[in-house]
Parts: C-alpha cells; structure tokens; sequence
C-alpha cells in the first residue's frame, strides 16, 4: 500500500528537502556537486532521504533526477497546495482543457474524487479539499458534486505543468483501477468459496 501513501507525505516550506526538490525539478538532473553548487549546502543526507520517500532517483551516469511523484511534490509545494489538493487541481484542470478543446465547458465531479480517495478519506475531509481549492482562489465554481477551475488559471497551469497534471491523473486512473481489480477479486474468491 506504500504509493498510495504519497498525498500523506509533507515537507516543510523553505526546507532543504524542498529547494533541492525546486533546483531538480527546473534542471531536470545534477550531480551531487552541482546541487552543492546551487543550494550551497551539503545534500548527500538530503538525497539519501528523498530516494527513500521515492521522490529523487539516481540515474546510471551518477546524476539524480524526479521521480514522476518528486515532480508532482514540487509542484503542490510550488502551488502552495496539499497533495492531495494538486490531485483535485489538476484532475479539474485535464478535465477542463478536453472540453475546451472542443469549445465546451467542462466540470471535475466530486463523485469521481469520491471513488479514488473514498477509501483513505471521509466524505467531510474529501469537502474541505475542494472548498480549500474554492478558498485559495483556484476554483470558480463549487456545488457538492462539481468543481470548475477558473479558465485563465487552468490555461496557465496547464502551459506550465500539463504534461506533469496528465502524468498525475493517469496515475489516479491507475489507482482506481487498482482498487477495482482487487474489489472483484475478493468478491469473486468470496463467491468461488460460498459456492463450494
């Protein structure tokens, strides 16, 4: 269960953790003197721990470079947002720019969020995450079932983190899928043994 613990995970603003993260994110991969050189601070320790929560790793030429999920930290410290909120944003946000595409307004529903994060969520704590997004001033329009990005906001963070807000939300596909695959397969051993 250890990836689905990623939206838990917090470091502090201005940490050491989090300027080493921001200088990956903008250099794509450094050496460990080069990270040395731009936060003029030693970060052998700070590495070390970052490759244990699976946010930095080390390439094959001694680099280290983002994971896919040290890339999406970076950017919910950047936005100033939970992880679990830069979920909800950038869901709405790929939601958002399908249906621009086709010149339609599009709306992130809460029932989809609800079937991801229901199981390591309450209903109340899954409503704050989006009045929070509300709250921030990402959000334009909220109901209980529906959330929409305000449109030069979504256009804006989807030319600077599309690719990463697609990657994001692939991967909540994939936890929800996840999810579905074992629910069928202890339904179905639970039928296979009631039948015997």
């Amino acid at each position: 269960m250890r990836e689905y613990n990623h939206w838990n995970l917090k470091l502090e603003s201005g940490s050491l953790s989090c300027l080493v993260l921001d200088t990956l994110y903008d250099a794509n991969k450094m050496t460990l003197q080069e990270l040395y050189q731009a936060t003029k601070n030693d970060v052998k320790m700070t590495i070390h721990r970052l490759r244990k929560k699976e946010m930095v790793t080390q390439n094959d030429d001694k680099t280290y470079s983002l994971t896919e999920f040290g890339r999406w930290f970076t950017i919910s410290t950047r936005l100033k947002l939970s992880f679990l909120e830069l979920c909800l944003l950038a869901c709405a946000c790929c939601v958002q720019a399908r249906y621009a595409r086709d010149s339609k307004i599009g709306f992130y529903m809460r029932p989809t969020f609800d079937r991801i994060f229901g199981r390591f969520y309450t209903k109340k704590y899954i409503s704050v995450v989006f009045s929070t997004l509300k709250k921030k001033g990402y959000a334009v329009k909220f109901s209980y079932k529906t959330i929409r990005v305000y449109p030069k906001t979504c256009e804006g963070l989807m030319s600077m983190y599309g690719e990463d807000f697609k990657g994001l939300e692939r991967w909540l596909d994939s936890v929800e899928e996840n999810q579905l695959y074992i629910a069928c397969e202890v339904t179905e051993g639970l039928l296979k043994n009631h039948a015997d």
